[in-house]
């Protein structure tokens, strides 16, 4: 199981950087208004925590402020997609915080399974890790480190041999790992839930 392209129609923008960005139907242009917007749905609980930091044991929401799209599995695969999109399923984009030897896994609440990488798609190279939800315990392919942004999230990396990979999105919207660094760091932002 692999990231595929998002489906709908292409309403992406040009924000002066040199990275065309995904804009979520209504979404509010100011990332730093309250998170509750029509991508990530109209009310979050009152119990829950926004700009959390990721606590193994706690259930988080994670999405990218700059979408407002939330990580999910959706039909089988790994993807970011909007609140209207998966509503009603939760548990399809609910991740319970986990930790092995200080390094952080996400269980993906419906499958019981792990957040982890696997090899890129061959369309679009070789030289990548796409997010998948496979395994059943925290070994290795699971394992991510967190480091907060200056924006207020937290950028995502995977360690492959000594280096740090971040997750990145291209201009394909395929979230990935990528060796080579072609793309946007993707900042994720966590809403505990519980």
């Amino acid at each position: 199981m692999s990231y595929v392209a998002k489906e709908e129609e292409d309403d992406s923008y040009y924000d002066g950087t040199s990275v065309f960005l995904r804009r979520c139907k209504n979404h509010h242009e100011d990332p730093k208004l309250p998170v509750a917007t029509d991508c990530l749905g109209p009310t979050i609980p009152e119990f829950a925590v926004q700009d959390a930091f990721p606590v193994p044991g706690y259930t988080y929401i994670i999405y990218d402020r700059a979408t407002g799209y939330l990580l999910s599995l959706y039909r089988g695969k790994v993807t970011t997609r909007s609140h209207a999109e998966l509503t009603p399923d939760c548990a399809t984009w609910h991740w319970q915080c986990d930790d092995n030897n200080g390094w952080l896994g996400f269980v993906q609440e419906s499958s019981g399974r792990y957040l982890g990488v696997g090899p890129g798609l061959t369309s679009i190279g070789d030289n990548m890790l796409t997010l998948v939800v496979d395994s059943k315990s925290l070994g290795p392919g699971e394992q991510f480190y967190y480091r907060k942004d200056g924006s207020g999230g937290y950028q995502l990396f995977f360690r492959s041999g000594e280096k740090m990979l971040s997750a990145m999105m291209d201009s394909g919207d395929n979230l990935r790992f990528d060796r080579d660094c072609d793309g946007m760091v993707v900042v994720w932002h966590f809403i505990r839930v519980d």
